[in-house]
């Protein structure tokens, strides 16, 4: 699925709750220039039996008291099930997922500081990051240009008293 139907999709999929739908279009230009940057229209995530993301602590080796919360995302699915540790085989699945689902979740995982993208199949020397932090930096500039724009949107012409 391309990108743009991959936006339509987390519209068309939002609560309708006569925000939600306006706030994906508002922060939908961010979220597809950050997609553009990446490799694959989707990736790969680790799920438990609950269909939750599996999540990783990392920790710095020199400040070992500092670390961060990931989801890992691999560009095959076979590179997500390699990922899986022989004892977790039947507790995890690797999960293809939309490239923008996979940002718009990000935005939204509390616990989650990062998702680390493996983007070459069979590589997991080298990993581009994603913070949640930068992805929510992005949506708050997108939602200000998105009220901007709004207010800067002529209004209707009031209908006149007399159309009748």
């Amino acid at each position: 699925m391309n990108l743009e139907a991959q936006l339509q999709a987390l519209v068309d999929q939002a609560p309708q709750d006569g925000q939600t739908p306006d706030l994906i279009e508002a922060i939908g230009p961010g979220l597809l220039e950050l997609a553009q940057q990446l490799r694959h229209p989707q990736y790969f995530v680790l799920q438990d039996r609950s269909e939750q993301w599996v999540t990783t602590i990392l920790s710095n080796r020199n400040q070992p008291d500092q670390e961060k919360t990931v989801v890992y995302a691999y560009s095959t699915l076979e590179d997500a099930q390699r990922s899986i540790p022989e004892s977790q085989r039947r507790e995890m699945q690797g999960v293809g997922l939309p490239v923008l689902y996979l940002l718009f979740q990000l935005i939204a995982l509390a616990p989650v500081e990062s998702l680390l993208i493996f983007e070459a199949a069979g590589d997991r020397s080298q990993a581009l990051e994603i913070t949640r932090a930068e992805l929510q930096t992005l949506v708050k500039t997108h939602l200000q240009l998105y009220k901007y724009r709004k207010s800067q949107a002529p209004s209707a012409p009031p209908i006149p008293p007399n159309l009748a």
